[in-house]
């Protein structure tokens, strides 16, 4: 997905709660899609490896992964 810097500042300053409420939705649908996807392999690949720089959010996006696969 590409993402162009100038559309995402105006959205933000148009509408700052519903840019972030846009941005939340579709947080969640792709973690409902990734958990979808861990769930399917399971039995063959019982681990998930998240990669990244430091405080890239790793942590969080792990939680989160959680909650929607419990």
């Amino acid at each position: 997905m590409i993402y162009e810097l100038e559309r995402l500042n105006n959205e933000m300053r148009a509408d700052p709660a519903g840019f972030a409420q846009r941005c939340d939705a579709n947080l969640d649908q792709r973690l409902k899609k990734c958990a979808a996807e861990v769930a399917e392999h399971l039995s063959v690949t019982p681990t998930v490896l998240l990669s990244g720089p430091s405080a890239s959010g790793k942590t969080t996006a792990a939680g989160m992964l959680e909650k929607v696969l419990d």
